[in-house]
């Protein structure tokens, strides 16, 4: 027997492939969730994400679950984000989830990477994620090499997702984020600018 849940809560469901938040419902429907884990085919996937489908979870559903747990600020960044917004590539884990530097979510299950950071700008896409050229920008800046970085910058303006003006301009914005320095000056070669 599934929980009784407003409509609100159902239209999220739909919405957000069979997931909610505790975050996002009233007390009465959080408890009325957490029973519903106890008793019949509702899972808690985290601390705060409850899936009421029947089905294996897509790689898009655990995009929306990482996000939902990291709660209502956080955006799927670096490379899922990239996919989502047509990079050639496949979701997999771990996802990178952005959310503000004051926030400290729930300890994350392994498939999810909290990245603490000043937020970009946002999509208004679903699941939310940040701009193209800030998941361009942290996507190379969380590489595990120098030319993976240049690769995911070259590969991002090459499918004209975006371009090298809008890099530049995120990596002015981006510039704690770590990770090698050299890579800053492929947008600058790819767009021929001495």
């Amino acid at each position: 027997m599934s929980p009784r849940l407003s409509d609100r809560t159902r239209h999220l469901l739909r919405v957000q492939h069979d997931l909610v938040a505790s975050w996002q419902v009233p007390p009465s429907e959080r408890s009325a969730l957490r029973r519903a884990v106890r008793r019949d085919g509702t899972t808690e996937l985290t601390y705060h994400v409850f899936h009421l489908g029947h089905q294996e979870l897509s790689p898009l559903a655990r995009a929306w679950a990482a996000v939902l747990h990291c709660g209502p600020h956080a955006r799927l960044g670096g490379r899922n984000a990239l996919v989502l917004h047509g990079w050639a590539g496949d979701l997999q884990a771990p996802f990178d989830i952005v959310v503000p530097t004051s926030f400290r979510p729930h300890e994350p299950p392994p498939w999810i990477t909290v990245r603490r950071l000043a937020l970009p700008g946002t999509s208004h896409l679903t699941p939310p994620r940040v701009l193209v050229a800030d998941a361009a920008v942290e996507a190379a800046a969380w590489s595990r090499s120098q030319r993976e970085a240049m690769y995911l910058l070259i590969s991002v303006m090459q499918q004209r997702l975006t371009t090298a003006d809008r890099i530049l301009a995120s990596l002015s914005v981006l510039r704690n984020l770590g990770g090698s320095q050299c890579w800053e000056e492929v947008p600058v070669d790819a767009s021929g600018v001495e």
